[in-house]
C-alpha cells in the first residue's frame, strides 16, 4: 500500500493493530466507520466493518486470536479444513489490519505478468455481491485506466510473474478507485475470455515466446457482454441481492461433467457435520449451500427472470 500510494494511487489511511491501545488509537484519530482485516483469510470471512469503537475492540480481539480448539475441530470436522486446527494449535496471534471505510461499491482486476512487466489485465466493478464484506455474484466487466495504473504500479515495484489481484472500492461520491488489498493467486475472474483470449493464454504466449492458439472451442467468450453473473455463486446469492436480470451467467455447457460438479455443494460442506452446522448457522461469506435440486430451481429461476446463458438448461 505504501509503494502504491506513493506513486499516487488512492489508498484508505491503514494501520497494523497489535494492541488494544494500538486499537483504541486508532478510532481515536480516524473518523469511522472502520474496516478490520486478518491476514490469511479470504472470500470476506476476516473481514469486519465496525460502526462504533466497542465494536472494533472486538473484532479486534476476535480477529487477532487463533480460532479456539474446540472451533477448530468443528471446522475440521465440518469444513475438512486443517488450516484452522493447524492455526489453533500453534496459539500465535494473527496480524490484524486497519483501514478507513470507503463508501462505494467493490472493484477489481486480474494480472497475468512476467519479471515486473505486465502482459494483460481485466478489470470488474462488483455489481452485487454476497453479505456485507463476501464474494462477488454479479460483476461488470470494465477496462478502468486507474486499476490498470495500479497494476502496473505493484508489478514493477515488486518485480512479479505469474498471476495477482488487486482489489478496490470505487467511490461512491467520485468514482475514484481506492486500492485496499491485494490477493498472490488467481482470482474468480481468472477464466474469462474477453477480447477473444484468456489472461492465462496471454501470459502461456509471452513466456513460450511461440504462437498460442488464441481461440478454442472449449472456451466462452464474452463478446460484446459486460454484465456477468458468475456460475455456481450466483446459486448462493440471496433473492432480493439480484437486481440485474438481463446478466450472463457463465455457465460452461461445453463441459457437462463440471457443470454438474458445480451443480452441487461445495466439497467442503457435503458432510453430514456441514449440513448440520448449515441449519444452526449460515455460511455468510459465501451464502447457505444449496443441494442440487435447489440449485436446478434457482437457476431456473433466473433464467425465467431474464439472464441469459449461451445453451438450453439440459444436462444429463
Amino acid at each position: 500500500m505504501d509503494a502504491l500510494r506513493a506513486r499516487g494511487v488512492p489508498t484508505p489511511a491503514a494501520a497494523a493493530l497489535d494492541t488494544a491501545q494500538d486499537v483504541r488509537a486508532w478510532c481515536a484519530r480516524t473518523p469511522g466507520p472502520w474496516v478490520l482485516k486478518r491476514d490469511r483469510s479470504w472470500g470476506g470471512s476476516g473481514v469486519v466493518i465496525a460502526d462504533t469503537p466497542p465494536e472494533a475492540m472486538a473484532a479486534f480481539r476476535r480477529l487477532s486470536q487463533p480460532a479456539r480448539m474446540a472451533c477448530a475441530l468443528r471446522v475440521l470436522l465440518a469444513d475438512r479444513d486443517i488450516y484452522s486446527f493447524m492455526e489453533a494449535s500453534s496459539r500465535r496471534p494473527m496480524p490484524v489490519v486497519a483501514q478507513a471505510h470507503v463508501s462505494g461499491m467493490p472493484a477489481n482486476i486480474m494480472v497475468a505478468c512476467w519479471r515486473g512487466k505486465v502482459i494483460a489485465t481485466l478489470g470488474a466493478n462488483v455489481v452485487a455481491y454476497q453479505g456485507r464484506t463476501g464474494a462477488a455474484t454479479v460483476i461488470e466487466i470494465t477496462e478502468a485506466a486507474d486499476m490498470v495504473h495500479a497494476a502496473r504500479v505493484a508489478c514493477g515495484s515488486l518485480q512479479l510473474s505469474g498471476f495477482f489481484g488487486l482489489d478496490f472500492v470505487r467511490c461512491a461520491k467520485t468514482g475514484t478507485y481506492h486500492f485496499i488489498e491485494m490477493n498472490p493467486r488467481l482470482t474468480q475472474i481468472g477464466h474469462l475470455c474477453h477480447n477473444g483470449t484468456t489472461l492465462i493464454r496471454s501470459l502461456l504466449h509471452h513466456v513460450r515466446g511461440t504462437q498460442v492458439a488464441i481461440t478454442s472451442p472449449d472456451m466462452l467468450d464474452l463478446g460484446a457482454r459486460t454484465l456477468v453473473a458468475l456460475f455456481p455463486q450466483i446459486l448462493r446469492a440471496e433473492a432480493d441481492s439480484v437486481r440485474n436480470a438481463s446478466a450472463w451467467i457463465d455457465i460452461p455447457w461445453r463441459h457437462p461433467a463440471l457443470v454438474e460438479e458445480l451443480l452441487r455443494r461445495p466439497w467442503p460442506r457435503r458432510g453430514s457435520v456441514a449440513r448440520l452446522e448449515e441449519r444452526l448457522r449460515p455460511n455468510m461469506p459465501y451464502g447457505k449451500s444449496v443441494d442440487r435440486s435447489e440449485a436446478m430451481g434457482k437457476l431456473s429461476t433466473l433464467l425465467q427472470a431474464g439472464m441469459i446463458t449461451d445453451m438450453p438448461l439440459a444436462l444429463p
